[in-house]
């Protein structure tokens, strides 16, 4: 038998070998497929990265959702202090009497200023925007749990439908919005009105102002100009000013209301 050039005699030197009886080739078993070993090597590797992949997922999810949380607070306290701050920066000088300034025809601004609690009416209602309400600025400290520190807080009770004639009528406020959390205690101060003295040089009359610790709208005829607010957290003081606006557009549109 003459063998064809490039082929060599020797089957066992060929990659395919004759089928002993058929003269077929046939491919050689013995290197087919993977063996255990090489199974179990892939198999580990291949558990390995999904297990990295998962822990490296869970790890960015619980880091998403902390800073989601951070900046939702974040978020909310900005937006309690800037419509606290605007309630407080349009407050309104809300004429009342009482019985006996009655008869009199006697009126003066509800505006009580105390060194913890602010009680004014307002012109930009935090609740029910662009009506005028009646609010409260006050400390509120938690009575079963003292160590757990107080929050300022900002009450209101709209006027939408209705109004205070006297002085000493009792408010119900029902909103509430907490404007700083962990204040230990809080210091007001006004400035405004303090005393009209007649000035005979001048022939009229002379008004001084200044710093005063409370501040009377029965007692001054008026509301302070500017209130200074000082909260005591702890490890730190605070101090905001709220200037009133004297004009704005919600004291304009006010005096076309009908009550």
């Amino acid at each position: 038998m003459v063998t064809p050039p490039g082929l060599t005699a020797s089957y066992g030197r060929c990659p395919l070998g004759p089928d002993a009886g058929s003269g077929r080739v046939r491919p050689d078993l013995h290197r087919a497929g993977f063996t255990l070993i090489e199974v179990l090597v892939a198999t580990m590797v291949l558990s390995l990265v999904i297990y990295l992949a998962t822990f490296s997922y869970s790890l960015f999810l619980n880091t998403w959702e902390k800073k989601k949380l951070i900046n939702t607070s974040v978020i909310n306290d900005y937006r309690a202090h800037t419509l606290a701050r605007s309630a407080l920066e349009s407050i309104y000088d809300y004429y009342v009497t009482d019985r006996e300034n009655e008869k009199k025809g006697r009126h003066y601004p509800w505006f009580k200023g105390g060194e913890t609690v602010i009680e004014f009416v307002t012109l930009s209602s935090v609740f029910n925007q662009g009506a005028p309400a009646a609010a409260r600025l006050r400390l509120k400290c938690r009575e079963d749990d003292p160590r757990a520190g107080c929050r300022l807080v900002y009450e209101e009770a709209p006027l939408k439908k209705t109004y205070i004639k006297y002085a000493d009528d009792k408010i119900v406020y029902n909103r509430s919005l907490i404007v700083y959390s962990g204040v230990k205690k809080i210091r007001c101060r006004y400035y405004g009105e303090w005393e009209t003295k007649w000035n005979p040089a001048e022939e009229s009359f002379i008004t001084s102002y200044k710093w005063q610790k409370t501040f009377s709208g029965k007692e001054k005829n008026a509301i302070p100009e500017v209130i200074e607010l000082t909260l005591d957290l702890g490890n730190a003081e605070l101090t905001l000013l709220f200037p009133i606006r004297a004009y704005n557009v919600y004291k304009r549109s006010f005096f076309n209301r009908a009550f």
